[in-house]
């Protein structure tokens, strides 16, 4: 397959993608493929993107129950 033929497919799939989150998840990789600001090994994109995995299944803490639990962890350590 040649890369034209590789970019005229990929655009044909993003066209029927419907899932807003999925299209900003590839929006926001193309932005980090296009913009030389970060240099990571493999394995930190790896745990990048479950980050941003985990964000979007809701698994993250507010800044307030974040702070609750840094508290929770330094009385612990009195």
């Amino acid at each position: 397959m040649s890369l034209r033929e590789l970019k005229e497919q990929i655009k044909a799939q993003i066209e029927v993608i419907e899932d807003e989150a999925k299209l900003q998840d590839i929006k926001n990789f193309i932005e980090d493929e296009t913009e030389d600001n970060y240099v990571l090994t493999e394995e930190q994109w790896k745990r990048v993107e479950e980050a941003r995995a985990q964000y979007r299944r809701g698994e993250y803490l507010t800044q307030e129950e974040a702070e609750k639990e840094i508290d929770e962890w330094l009385e612990k350590d009195e």
